[in-house]
């Protein structure tokens, strides 16, 4: 009943009581309005000023890790709370090691993280956990539902809150072994390790005019002042560039649906290449013919050999979807034609058909540095000028 039903009912019963002269009638009113005075208070008041934090030290991590979690919720006013429960919307990918406190959710894969406080004014209580990260993804926690009430369970008090912040976990990494990369130079041959680059902005001295040198190296100032032509002298720099191409198909008819334990070896694959690029001095770009997670738009990542720029690819791989936004044929060529020249294409696939072999066909015109990585049951045919590696999801690597 709301409150104003129960105020007219209390006021009827001391009326009354007062007109027959009933006294245990009027103290009954009385007792029953001072409940329903306490109910009406702690209805109103209860979840005022109750502040709920979630601290997460670190927020990503690899399938396996835990990461530790503290709870902590303050009540910063006089009126305390008998009870308080709090339900934060979780992913069962996320769970506690202390596995009691998650209660079962009516959303697929998530449950409540859930914690019973009893706070009297001006008291925080905090709660340390451990999260057991599972499968890779990145995912979202909360809302938050509070919910409290008055001693005597008349009443309840529900208010939810967003509190968003996000989870990473990174795909798994494979061996060099299973990935066939132990050769000494494992993403196609070079002739030297090390390409060399001028940077025509930092000049660091003069030398004699050559024949082969352009009319912009000539630095007049030097040839004024020697009486001969002077060249420009440049600051050499290292380029190694790898960019990565991932399709996430796992059948010749995307409608027909995809095979999870494919599509994850996809990305578990691209993730070892995106790692074991940048530890081998490459600078490495990303382009995924898949969505991400939250949009329905294809991921490209440039370029970058920082171990920041490799946390920022295993992310953009943790959130990829089997949603394919474009066909990979056209989308790998669209992507090749936007790559730096000289650095190396390496295009990995499930599915090697005839389409996809005549856009590295029409590649290779323009691009000599071209690794395919297939993860097809049957291995694909011998490329003229491209390093193939056959990575069947059962089996191992071999070199074509």
């Amino acid at each position: 009943m709301k409150f104003r039903v129960w105020a007219t009912l209390i006021i009827g019963v001391i009326l009354v009581g007062t007109l027959v002269r009933v006294q245990w009638l009027v103290g009954l009113g009385l007792a029953t309005g001072a409940v329903v005075g306490m109910t009406y208070l702690w209805q109103q008041w209860a979840l005022e000023r109750v502040v709920y934090h979630r601290h997460l030290i670190y927020s990503r991590g690899f399938p396996g890790e835990t990461l530790p979690l503290r709870l902590s919720v303050e009540n910063q006013k006089r009126l305390p709370l008998t009870w308080l429960r709090v339900r934060d919307s979780w992913p069962l990918n996320l769970s506690p090691q202390e596995g009691e406190v998650m209660a079962p959710s009516h959303v697929p894969g998530r449950g409540y993280l859930t914690n019973v406080y009893h706070l009297w004014g001006y008291r925080r209580v905090i709660r340390d956990l451990h999260l057991r990260l599972g499968a890779r993804g990145i995912y979202t926690l909360g809302p938050v539902i509070l919910e409290s009430g008055d001693p005597f369970g008349l009443a309840e008090q529900h208010e939810e809150r967003e509190l968003p912040a996000t989870v990473t976990v990174f795909p798994e990494l494979e061996s060099r072994t299973s990935l066939g990369l132990l050769s000494e130079d494992p993403y196609g041959e070079r002739g030297t390790r090390k390409r060399l680059f001028e940077d025509p902005n930092l000049t660091i001295g003069v030398r004699p005019y050559m024949p082969e040198d352009t009319f912009r190296q000539i630095h007049w100032p030097a040839t004024v002042r020697t009486g001969q032509l002077q060249t420009r002298v440049y600051q050499p720099i290292v380029s190694q560039v790898m960019m990565l191409c991932v399709n996430v198909a796992t059948s010749e008819h995307p409608w027909l649906g995809t095979l999870p334990e494919v599509l994850e070896r996809i990305i578990r694959v691209a993730a070892s290449f995106c790692y074991y690029g940048i530890e081998d001095g490459y600078a490495v770009g990303l382009a995924v013919n898949g969505g991400v997670t939250s949009s329905d738009q294809f991921m490209q990542v440039q370029p970058g050999r920082t171990m920041d720029h490799l946390a920022m690819l295993l992310q953009a791989l943790a959130g990829v979807t089997p949603l394919i936004t474009h066909p990979f044929e056209r989308f790998l060529v669209h992507t090749a034609s936007h790559v730096s020249m000289g650095a190396t294409l390496v295009i990995l696939t499930a599915l090697v058909n005839p389409p996809l072999l005549e856009a590295i066909t029409l590649i290779q015109r323009y691009r000599h540095h071209l690794v395919l990585v297939a993860l097809s049951e049957t291995p694909p045919p011998s490329l003229p000028r491209v390093k193939v590696i056959h990575l069947p999801v059962a089996g191992e690597a071999k070199d074509i």
